[in-house]
């Protein structure tokens, strides 16, 4: 008798006279956010961070690190091509500018690093943001 009452009690609870409250649009974290270019300052990356050519830049910080010879940054874009392609492609620039093969990972998510000993080094993150590729490239050099 006691679970027929707790039952019923609980049937009326969920019978209100207020409707439902609307469910709130979702937020997607990938979603492309409308940037002013003239407010990031990438101009600071060395030559051997170079960005995709349809890259449209949604993040850029450079600056000292806690060592006074150091300087680092980090740079968030998205890319119409593929995240293998893309790793492919800095694979190819780290070449150009002769720095090594330093990880070389194809899983769960195309990722790459480059380096000049310890002088200057450079890691590629992908990851897919709808029917774009995110990339973000952490890098450091010696002043």
């Amino acid at each position: 008798m006691r679970w027929l009452l707790m039952g019923s009690v609980a049937m009326l609870a969920g019978c209100g006279d207020k409707a439902p409250a609307p469910a709130e649009t979702p937020v997607v974290a990938n979603e492309a956010v409308a940037v002013d270019p003239a407010h990031l300052k990438c101009d600071a990356r060395p030559d051997f961070v170079v960005l995709r050519p349809d890259a449209v830049l949604q993040d850029c910080a450079s600056g000292k690190g806690p060592s006074p010879r150091r300087e680092s940054g980090t740079i968030v874009y998205l890319t119409a091509d593929k995240a293998a392609d893309v790793t492919a492609w800095y694979r190819e620039q780290a070449k150009a500018f002769e720095l090594q093969d330093a990880l070389v990972a194809d899983a769960p998510a195309p990722m790459y690093s480059a380096k000049d000993g310890t002088k200057r080094n450079f890691m590629v993150l992908t990851e897919t943001a709808g029917k774009k590729t995110k990339v973000t490239v952490n890098w450091g050099r010696d002043t």
